[in-house]
């Protein structure tokens, strides 16, 4: 049932009853096995879908970004300590 109403949020014909989210057309919940025969492309809700995702992505890649620059900086003291340890070494 939650697959199916994932795609009755994309869809023009969507309504909100005492129920939740229904099809406009029968005022009933979703019943169809794979896809809705009658489903019409709701262009606000797939540019609402489509910003949910851009925004979900650039966090991951925010969060997977700052840890790689860690890392970096981590080298770069580890190659610094081990420099300075041969130049005193000899």
């Amino acid at each position: 049932m939650d697959q199916r109403l994932k795609f009755c949020k994309l869809c023009e014909n969507q309504k909100y009853s005492a129920e939740g989210l229904v099809c406009g057309l029968t005022l009933q919940k979703p019943t169809f096995v794979d896809s809705c025969p009658e489903f019409k492309p709701s262009e606000k809700e797939m540019d609402k879908s489509l910003r949910q995702q851009e925004s979900f992505s650039n966090e991951v890649t925010e969060e997977s970004g700052l840890g790689w620059k860690n890392i970096l900086w981590g080298i770069i003291v580890i190659i610094a300590i081990i420099r300075l340890i041969m130049r005193m070494s000899s």
